[in-house]
């Protein structure tokens, strides 16, 4: 397995809610909470003020 992870720096770099990427990728949020659980993904985690 690998890993491509891109740090989300660039303002020009799309960065969608849950319930917008489920939707863009045809697919159920609990289907995408499951990907993250399993590592097949990994969340961009907005960095509280």
């Amino acid at each position: 397995m690998f890993e491509i992870r891109k740090d989300i720096t660039d303002a020009n770099t799309p960065v969608y809610t849950i319930s917008t990427a489920a939707h863009l990728l045809g697919i159920s949020i609990p289907t995408l909470r499951m990907y993250e659980k399993e590592g097949l993904i990994i969340p961009y985690k907005k960095e509280s003020n």
